[in-house]
C-alpha cells in the first residue's frame, strides 16, 4: 500500500507551493526561451540554483527585481550571481518616476529589448546609423514598429531616473532610513497606551522600515481587517499594507517609504482615533 497522503481538499487560494531545483529543471522544455524569477527575501529555490539549473540547459535568466533595490548592493549582487538579465522598478525603492526602470545585463539581451522600442523611419538601412548597442551586421534591416515601442519610456522620465540614483547614495539611503524610523518610533510612541495594540519596528519593502501593529481582537472590539477598512474610508484614506497573513494573524503593516513629517502625523493621529472608537 502507498504511503503518500492525499489532499482530500484543494489548498487555499493565497498557500504558497515551495519548489526546489528539480522542480525548475522539469518544465524547462526546448521550447524554453527564459527562466523568470522574482528574488524576495526567502525565495526557494535560491536565485544561485535558478541560474545554475537555468545555465545548465543553455536558458538565461531573467530578474524582475523591482522591489529589491535599495540596498544598492543588488544592483550588482544580482548580475554577481549569474542573472543575465535584471529589470528594476524607478519607482517604488529608487524613488523615481514609477513610469521608468532599470534594464540591464547581458549586451546581446538589452540590444533585444531595445530593438523592441525602435520605430526607425527615413534613411535606408545602408545609411541608417544603428545605435551603438545593437550590432547591424546581425539584422536583416531596420528595426520597424517593435512591440514595446507603445510602452517607451519619456525623455522627462529617463532624466528624473537619473537624478533618483544620483540621489540614491549609501549614506543618503541610511539618513532616509534613520528618518522614516523615527517617524514610525513616534507614531509608536501615539498608539502604545491603547489597550490590546502592541508595536515593532521590522524589515519593510525596498530596505525601508516598517511598523507592526498587532492587534488584540477581543480587547478593542474589532479585527485588524475592520481596522483596515475604517482606516480606508478615512478623509484623507489610508492604505496600510494588508496582506491576507497580517490580517489573518491580527496584524497591520505601516510602510515607512512614502511617509514625511506631515502624513506620519495624519495617520498617527487617525489611528488613535480608529484604535479607541471600538475600544
Amino acid at each position: 500500500m502507498s504511503a503518500l497522503a492525499t489532499r482530500t481538499t484543494p489548498p487555499p487560494p493565497n498557500e504558497v507551493q515551495i519548489i526546489d531545483r528539480y522542480d525548475v529543471a522539469s518544465v524547462i522544455t526546448p521550447l524554453t526561451v527564459a527562466t523568470a524569477y522574482a528574488p524576495r527575501p526567502g525565495s526557494h529555490p535560491q536565485i544561485e540554483e535558478v541560474v545554475e539549473v537555468s545555465h545548465e540547459r543553455n536558458i538565461p535568466v531573467v530578474l524582475d527585481a523591482s522591489m529589491e533595490v535599495p540596498p544598492i548592493e543588488n544592483l550588482r549582487h544580482f548580475i554577481d550571481v549569474g542573472a543575465d538579465l535584471v529589470c528594476v522598478s524607478g519607482g517604488k525603492g529608487i524613488g523615481g518616476p514609477q513610469s521608468s526602470g532599470l534594464l540591464y545585463g547581458r549586451r546581446e539581451l538589452v540590444a533585444s529589448a531595445l530593438l523592441q522600442m525602435l520605430d526607425v523611419s527615413g534613411p535606408c538601412f545602408a545609411d541608417w546609423d544603428s545605435p551603438s548597442l545593437i550590432p547591424k551586421e546581425r539584422l536583416a534591416g531596420k528595426p520597424l514598429h517593435g512591440i514595446g515601442r507603445g510602452m517607451k519610456v519619456s525623455k522627462e522620465s529617463i532624466v528624473g531616473l537619473l537624478v533618483a540614483l544620483e540621489e540614491l547614495s549609501p549614506s543618503g539611503f541610511a539618513a532616509q532610513r534613520k528618518r522614516k524610523r523615527q517617524l514610525l518610533m513616534d507614531m509608536a510612541a501615539n498608539i502604545a497606551s491603547i489597550a490590546g495594540v502592541e508595536t515593532a519596528i521590522v524589515s519593510g519593502t525596498s530596505d525601508y522600515p516598517a511598523l507592526l501593529v498587532a492587534l488584540d481582537e477581543k480587547q478593542l472590539g474589532m479585527s485588524a481587517r475592520q481596522t483596515c477598512r475604517l482606516l480606508s474610508q478615512s478623509s484623507p484614506a489610508i492604505y496600510v499594507y494588508n496582506e491576507e497573513r497580517h490580517l489573518l494573524r491580527g496584524e497591520l503593516l505601516i510602510q515607512s517609504q512614502n511617509l514625511s513629517e506631515e502624513t506620519a502625523k495624519i495617520v498617527a493621529d487617525r489611528l488613535v482615533v480608529v484604535l479607541t472608537e471600538r475600544a
